[in-house]
């Protein structure tokens, strides 16, 4: 009996020194890639790992490289406290402890808000860069037919905060697997310039 009170004052004295950041987040205005409002849909952030500055690493290609590095990433599930899942290179993703409602509060009763709890120990540290980002789906494993939504948001606070981010979520308006508009453009250049490199030849 003693030995089992022991590890158990061990197991709190473990879990109370864990490093943890709470983030609330308004848990309306969420939506599919047609705007229209929807319940029951994944969600969490995505964190940039390597310390940068806000919106450091969340410019340029990345919502290209997110897009194709999502198909077929498995959304881990909701749960507790998490340090994150990787995505691809220094990007981890913390899912929130709920799935989103647009009718009201699953987690408080005072306000219209939804929960994702880090935990600092892990992959990610106070200082990183994160972002909030939202699937077209519950579960599962993503494919090219799924659709996410990602908003930046700030610097991860310092161990022990509880904050909440003023940001409407939106749609999910990007495709899983499909590469931005200028991604297009780019391609399209390097096939022509091919083409004329081709013709030259011959």
């Amino acid at each position: 009996m003693k030995r089992l009170l022991i590890v158990a004052a061990l197991t709190t004295a473990c879990i109370s020194l864990q490093a943890t950041v709470t983030i609330n987040i308004n848990s309306t205005g969420w939506g599919d890639a047609s705007s229209t409002g929807v319940n029951d849909l994944a969600w969490g952030i995505i964190v940039d790992s390597d310390g940068n500055s806000v919106g450091g690493d969340f410019g340029g290609t990345f919502i290209s490289d997110l897009s194709a590095a999502l198909v077929g990433f498995s959304l881990p599930g909701t749960g507790t406290f998490n340090s994150g899942v990787n995505i691809f290179d220094e990007y981890y993703f913390v899912q929130g402890q709920d799935l989103t409602t647009n009718s009201g509060p699953p987690a408080f009763s005072d306000g219209y808000m939804s929960i994702v709890g880090v935990n600092l120990d892990g992959n990610v540290s106070a200082g990183d860069d994160y972002g909030l980002l939202w699937f077209s789906v519950a579960n599962g494993t993503l494919t090219n037919s799924d659709f996410f939504g990602f908003q930046d948001i700030g610097l991860l606070p310092a161990d022990s905060s509880v904050i909440s981010p003023s940001t409407t979520p939106g749609q999910t308006s990007n495709a899983i697997g499909v590469p931005e508009p200028s991604a297009f453009a780019a391609m399209a250049g390097l096939m022509a310039l091919g083409f004329v490199m081709v013709r030259r030849r011959g």
